[in-house]
């Protein structure tokens, strides 16, 4: 329960903050490559994103029967469970999540697609564009 003693709503910092943290947009990176995960989620959370991340698909799995999450960012190829099998299990088990793939293999996806491919390697203006497309984020 929010618990506020201001006599102005509009001027409260904790009314404010409930609202900021009801409309947070969460994203899900998947990436094995730790140091690539970490600049994604820094270029996202610069962007004002909430970031999960996972180093691949089954931890991904794991966290998307945990949290709700509005966008999933997944590379292709790693060791485990690959960003086309994950893309399989979202499509049908959590069919309102876009998913991307990100890789530096963009031959055609597996059945069925993805919402988006970023080809690899990509800059942190393409990283936004393809986060903000997901989440409709304007």
């Amino acid at each position: 329960m929010l618990e506020c003693s201001c006599i102005d709503v509009k001027k409260c910092e904790a009314f404010e903050q409930a609202i900021v943290s009801k409309h947070s947009v969460t994203i899900l990176v998947v990436e094995d490559d730790a140091v690539q995960r970490r600049q994604m989620t820094r270029v996202l959370k610069a962007e004002s994103y909430e970031v999960l991340q996972a180093a691949e698909g089954r931890e991904a799995i794991r966290i998307l029967r945990e949290q709700e999450v509005d966008a999933v960012l997944t590379d292709r190829k790693m060791a485990g469970m690959g960003g086309d099998e994950l893309v399989r299990y979202i499509k049908q088990n959590l069919p309102r999540v876009p998913v991307a793939i990100i890789t530096a293999y963009p031959e055609d996806p597996e059945s069925p697609p993805p919402d988006a491919i970023l080809p690899k390697p990509f800059g942190e203006l393409e990283l936004k564009k393809l986060a903000h497309s997901l989440t409709n984020k304007r």
